[in-house]
């Protein structure tokens, strides 16, 4: 229980510590009265709300995403970090204003199943395993059995010889020329194009090498970064 000290004047003061700022400084709060019980009687309210409040039972699935995200923001791309922030404003929003000990495996089968009208199998997809992750740091021995739509067989389309001839004709003089050409000949993803430089470019042994990706964060801010898995990084070699 908080201690009450007499302070000059004759009040007496509690200080109650509330946690951390975002900068790792010490918050306090400081009850004031006349008598000494005064003080200490509402001070150990909130010392007791806030251990209510740090339980796992008080804290909501969005509260939960908000620690998940916090405690590996600088080990996530910004991508990454901005796909989570999507999925917590436009998926399973019925989930997201409550207690995360009173989501069962039933109320995300219901809000996965209200969500696939208008979601993706792959979107949904990901919203689970961030919903998993989020109260699995709070909840570990909590397990969800729901079904997920059938995974969909990526199958990738490519251009007809007489479309080929059509585009180059089209960008023969368009400043995108050469962006696009590195798309349509070696494959390069879109964000990978805008994260090269020139010194990337070596004319000495002919090679690109793919190692940055420019992406958008959280914020719609472009940021350079890694590319997007360990295999993506690679060297390119031209040959005559």
């Amino acid at each position: 229980m908080p201690k009450a000290k007499k302070l000059p004047s004759g009040s007496w003061r509690c200080q109650v510590y509330l946690g951390k700022d975002e900068n790792g400084k010490n918050i306090y709060k400081s009850v004031t009265a006349n008598t000494k019980k005064e003080a200490e009687y509402p001070a150990a309210e909130m010392q007791l709300k806030r251990k209510e409040q740090s339980k796992p039972c008080n804290i909501t699935l969005r509260e939960a995403i908000d620690n998940y995200i916090a405690s590996k923001e600088n080990i996530l791309s910004p991508s990454t970090i901005r796909g989570y922030r999507t999925i917590q404003r436009n998926s399973f929003q019925s989930l997201m204003s409550l207690k995360i000990d009173t989501i069962d495996s039933y109320k995300l089968q219901r809000a996965i199943n209200s969500d696939a009208i208008d979601h993706s199998e792959k979107t949904l997809r990901n919203a689970v395993g961030l919903i998993k992750s989020a109260i699995g740091i709070y909840l570990p021995d909590v397990k969800y059995t729901v079904s997920l739509p059938q995974k969909q067989k990526y199958e990738a389309v490519t251009l007809t010889v007489p479309q080929l001839r059509t585009l180059l004709a089209a960008i023969r003089n368009d400043e995108a020329k050469l962006s696009i050409l590195l798309a349509l000949w070696l494959g390069l993803r879109a964000s990978e194009i805008c994260g090269l430089r020139w010194s990337d470019y070596d004319s000495n042994t002919m090679t690109l090498s793919v190692r940055s990706a420019l992406v958008p964060d959280k914020d719609n801010n472009y940021v350079l970064k890694g590319t997007k898995t360990f295999e993506s990084t690679r060297k390119m070699r031209h040959r005559p």
